[in-house]
This record gives C-alpha cells, sequence and structure tokens, in this order.
C-alpha cells in the first residue's frame, strides 16, 4: 500500500524551520518535534506522526485564515496553502484579526498551533491516540445504512492526499492489477465478502486481506457457457 502523504511532506519541513528559528517549543515538547523530524510521512496505521501532523495542520489552517472563517469564505486548497506558507513575507493572511495589538507572523501562527496541537493531543484518551489508526477509526456502514450489518471499527493506514485514499467511513472499495498477456492475467481485492447474505461467513471475509494489501487471483474463461457453478438457487412465484 502506498501510504505517502505529499501534503504532509512539503508543509512539515516549513513548520520545523520556524519551530528551530524561535523558543517557542519548551524542552518536554521538543520529543515530538524530534518524532516528526524522524517521520517517514507514511501514515501507517501503527504510526503516531500522522495524528501530531494532521492536528497540527487542522490548527494552523485555522489560526492563518480566521479572516477568511469570519467573511465565511472557503479557504484556500491545501496546495495553495503550502506556497503562501513558503513565501509568507509577501501575505498578510498570518495576522490575527482578534489581536489588534499585535502583527502575527507566519513564525507566530507555526508556533502558537504547535502549542495547540499538544495540548489537543494530550487531552485525547490514550487508547484511541496511541496510533493512526486507533485515532481515525474507521468505519465501513452497510450501503442501506443498516448499523448491525457493517464495520464499526478497523485499525487502516492511509488518509487523503495518499494514493491509500481510505478515511474514516469512505475510501477505495475496488482494487485490481492486470497484466495484458494472452490469456490475460488479473488479480482483485475488495472490502466486502463472496457473499451478500450478514448470516454466511462469507460475508466480510475479504475485509482484513483487503487492508493488508493482499491480493486474489481471478479465474478468467473466455466461455461463460463452460463455467460450472458451485451453487444453484431457484426462484419460483407462488
Amino acid at each position: 500500500e502506498n501510504n505517502y502523504n505529499l501534503h504532509a511532506a512539503e508543509l512539515l519541513p516549513v513548520f520545523l524551520e520556524h519551530i528551530d528559528s524561535g523558543t517557542c517549543v519548551s524542552a518536554e515538547d521538543r520529543r515530538i518535534i524530534t518524532q516528526l523530524r524522524n517521520w517517514n510521512y507514511e501514515y501507517h496505521r501503527d504510526s503516531v506522526s500522522p495524528i501530531l501532523f494532521d492536528l497540527w495542520y487542522e490548527k494552523f489552517d485555522t489560526l492563518a485564515f480566521d479572516e477568511l472563517d469570519e467573511k465565511k469564505l472557503m479557504h484556500p486548497e491545501e496546495w495553495r496553502i503550502i506556497e503562501i506558507t513558503k513565501d509568507a513575507d509577501h501575505h498578510s493572511y498570518f495576522d490575527i484579526i482578534a489581536t489588534t495589538d499585535k502583527i502575527e507572523t507566519v513564525h507566530d501562527i507555526v508556533c502558537a498551533s504547535f502549542k495547540e496541537m499538544v495540548k489537543k493531543y494530550g487531552a485525547i484518551d490514550p487508547d484511541v491516540r496511541k496510533n493512526w489508526g486507533s485515532f481515525k477509526a474507521s468505519t465501513i456502514p452497510h450501503l442501506a445504512r443498516l448499523e448491525p450489518f457493517g464495520i464499526k471499527f478497523l485499525s487502516t493506514s492511509g488518509a487523503k492526499h495518499i494514493v491509500n485514499a481510505m478515511g474514516k467511513s469512505h475510501g477505495p472499495s475496488w482494487r485490481m492489477i492486470v497484466e495484458l498477456s494472452n490469456p490475460p492475467k488479473a488479480f482483485i481485492n475488495y472490502p466486502g465478502g463472496q457473499s451478500g447474505n450478514p448470516a454466511s461467513k462469507h460475508f466480510m471475509d475479504f475485509v482484513p486481506s483487503f487492508f493488508e494489501g493482499k491480493y486474489y487471483e481471478v479465474t478468467l474463461q473466455n466461455d461463460p457457457a463452460g463455467w460450472a457453478p458451485v451453487r444453484t438457487i431457484h426462484i419460483s412465484p407462488k
């Protein structure tokens, strides 16, 4: 699975530059900075760093674009936020409008959002904040929104901005690799099962392997008439 977050890889180094150039981080919180500095930008379910970055970025976005929120305007897209942050001297977004006695800079916003991130992370239940999978707590709702037939909790890797775009309740629903040979070969997987019957043990038996990145080879036959059914159901009206 590709869990590399390019957005984090481009923005986090900019955040860290501002942290390194100031004194806004306590000695106790340096461990968080060290962890983020050593992060490989992979949103793996067992990693804590994705939580720290997501909380930091969320607060940074809120503080930086408070004037847009006041006017109920959309924030810039993420790629543009990266550009604005890197070229901060030419933008006035980073001044917090509520503080009339001071003109904040991007450095102030990075530091303030870091401190808010540390507070928010510390207030989260330890069992939830222990890794990205527990924090994100993915679910697969049933198509008919019948809760007992869905999956209430999955520890999954991935997120938005990532090839593995698995969010909390949405994400890839089919994976397929096809070799255009003669005859062709195909390998697939999907987060469900071979049976649509909730009482069947095969109702969701592909789910674990799907999130492990495993695939099953598909049996392809040119002549459908040659297929041998495993089971046949006859439905007759009364």
